[in-house]
């Protein structure tokens, strides 16, 4: 959480922020050398219609192209201008259900997530028997950490470990 903390406070928004992990991970896979074609889908990133303001400066050597930007699709492509090898990535509001890959990361993501918040819960009912279980969303939110504020000052454990600033 410090890490994601750190990250909004530098970027403003958590909609930024994952553009800029998305942007991380397109400039990766662009730098594979083994891969001729790749694609890249994605759900929408937030409210955000328009990709090529983030995308284009991650490939200054290679030729951008902008391939459909409707309100619910967008789509963009990347080539070498050489034309050895080439990226199309693909932003769809409701991405998961068209894609199948974009479908099977948001319930890796959201099992993940249910793991950590098993393994959160346990640790923190270690710490006070008889703790409520939390799934983190922010009503219950509030009600657990009110509930494990004490032990959390006690234990010297600073918030922001445990709570996104926005």
């Amino acid at each position: 959480m410090l890490e994601f903390n750190a990250a909004l406070e530098q970027r403003g928004t958590k909609g930024e922020v994952n553009a800029w992990a998305i942007g991380r991970f397109l400039a990766w896979l662009w730098r594979q050398p083994d891969r001729r074609r790749s694609e890249a889908w994605s759900d929408r990133l937030g409210g955000r219609q328009r990709y090529g303001p983030l995308l284009a400066p991650l490939f200054p050597a290679a030729r951008f192209s902008i391939l459909e930007q409707e309100q619910a699709s967008q789509a963009y492509r990347v080539e070498e201008r050489e034309g050895r090898r080439s990226l199309e990535i693909h932003f769809e509001k409701e991405g998961e259900d068209k894609s199948f890959t974009t479908a099977l990361a948001s319930m890796t993501a959201k099992y993940v997530r249910e793991l950590h918040m098993s393994l959160f819960n346990r640790w923190w009912q270690e710490q006070l028997p008889g703790l409520k279980r939390t799934a983190g969303y922010p009503q219950d939110a509030r009600r657990f950490l009110a509930e494990i504020e004490q032990t959390r000052r006690d234990l010297e454990i600073p918030l922001n470990r445990l709570v996104r600033h926005r």
